[in-house]
């Protein structure tokens, strides 16, 4: 499902948006992860975790983010960069074809 998060200024669409059930700080929702899907040919890039970095920050203004993962799913894969950073971070999470299918 996608979820469009946009405001007048920004407009953007996420793939993935998981809430926390019931759970507000400050009065505003807690976000545990946002995400996006491709289905492309190319593999996934330095780039679209920069974009979802940023989308990050643009919720900070309305949502509480503090500790929320970026998801980035691939069904080609994943540049050996984005992988490095991913390993190296707790707050990336790159999911392949075998990865979501078998759990690996």
């Amino acid at each position: 499902m996608k979820v469009d998060l946009s405001t007048e200024a920004h407009g953007f669409v996420l793939d993935v948006v998981v809430e926390g059930a019931g759970s507000k700080s400050a009065g505003r929702r807690r976000l545990i992860a946002i995400g996006e899907a491709k289905s492309s040919d190319r593999q996934r890039s330095m780039g679209d975790l920069h974009r979802l970095e940023r989308l990050r920050g643009e919720l900070a203004r309305r949502a509480d983010v503090d500790g929320t993962k970026l998801l980035l799913f691939g069904r080609s894969g994943f540049e050996s960069g984005l992988v490095a950073a991913a390993e190296a971070r707790s707050d990336v999470e790159l999911v392949d074809l075998e990865r979501m299918y078998e759990g690996t």
